[in-house]
């Protein structure tokens, strides 16, 4: 669905608590789409108890923002989030914190020649964007009492989380600080939460590390499991060949499982069943790898990666 996005979605100014217009609207934009599909899918065949949001990277985080809406509650069946959870050491540039967010949007509005919310909003909508990337900064969802009211970590601890099935992980190059992939360090805090506090509903974890074809050989780099997501792989200039289209089958088949019943496993075309894709657990770290076909596998954080896990964990608590 389509959002507003970067200043236009997110700015955060003062002016905004006294009621003078909302905080996250690019959030509430989605959040609309989901309660029109609720409303209207049976309308077009679709089942409105059977809903599954998901999303990559930035998508990924909307998806928990809307998880981590109490209002969404019954709306959400299902969520996928890839590559969406970015644990420490990286930073991603957005705000710190809601207060940081408000003396940005007075920055901005500084920058703009204006001193108030109304002034802003007589502005050409182009001048705002050019001024926006002048500006430089990453805008992105605050907890403003309303949409958002705790970091996700935080509600899942007092239990004021969805608890759904989720299916969610990481590529292997993707955001590499010091060693460490830092979406895995998120994605696996965030699945050890929900177990640690008793969330019943499984979540499915994956690693994707698929060759990724081309004189530049760059890994599984960030946003290259979407070709294969999608099964778009021929839309791309790289040179994939049978084994890729292969895969990318019945990652498709697992996404497409997942999102009809909430469970990834199921038969492939050819009428053989695909690799049995186990829910995780902290014991186990039970993961699906899509290398050069599915593999599941028993796979525990390294050293520094747990190192990482450990500190975020008493960040939130």
């Amino acid at each position: 669905i389509n959002y507003r996005l970067n200043v236009f979605g997110f700015l955060a100014h003062p002016d905004m608590l006294d009621g003078n217009g909302d905080m996250n609207v690019g959030n509430l934009d989605q959040q609309f789409a989901i309660k029109w599909i609720k409303e209207n899918i049976q309308a077009f065949g679709g089942d409105p108890e059977r809903i599954t949001i998901g999303g990559q990277s930035a998508g990924g985080g909307s998806v928990l923002t809307q998880m981590n809406c109490m209002e969404n509650k019954g709306y959400i069946q299902g969520a996928i989030i890839e590559s969406g959870m970015f644990g420490l050491p990286f930073k991603m540039g957005f705000p710190a914190s809601t207060e940081e967010a408000m003396e940005w949007g007075k920055q901005f509005l500084n920058l703009l020649g204006v001193s108030t919310i109304e002034e802003a909003r007589k502005l050409p909508a182009s001048y705002i964007r050019d001024k926006n990337d002048e500006f430089g900064k990453l805008w992105g969802t605050v907890n403003d009492g309303i949409f958002q009211k705790a970091h996700y970590f935080q509600n899942i601890s007092s239990g004021n989380f969805p608890d759904i099935p989720i299916l969610t992980g990481w590529t292997d190059n993707e955001f590499i600080v010091n060693g460490i992939n830092a979406v895995e360090v998120g994605t696996r805090t965030f699945c050890e939460l929900l177990e640690e506090n008793q969330y019943q509903n499984p979540h499915y974890v994956y690693e994707f590390g698929g060759d990724i074809p081309g004189e530049d050989h760059p890994g599984a780099f960030h946003s290259s499991d979407l070709w294969f997501f999608f099964e778009t792989l021929a839309k791309c200039w790289r040179p994939f060949t049978g084994k890729h289209y292969d895969l990318s089958r019945q990652m498709c088949n697992y996404w497409s499982n997942f999102i009809k019943c909430g469970n990834p496993n199921g038969t492939d075309c050819t009428g053989i069943p695909m690799e049995d894709w186990t829910p995780f657990d902290i014991q186990d770290s039970n993961l699906m790898s899509f290398y050069e076909k599915p593999k599941a596998q028993k796979k525990s954080a390294d050293q520094q990666v747990r190192f990482y896990i450990e500190k975020e964990k008493k960040a939130y608590q």
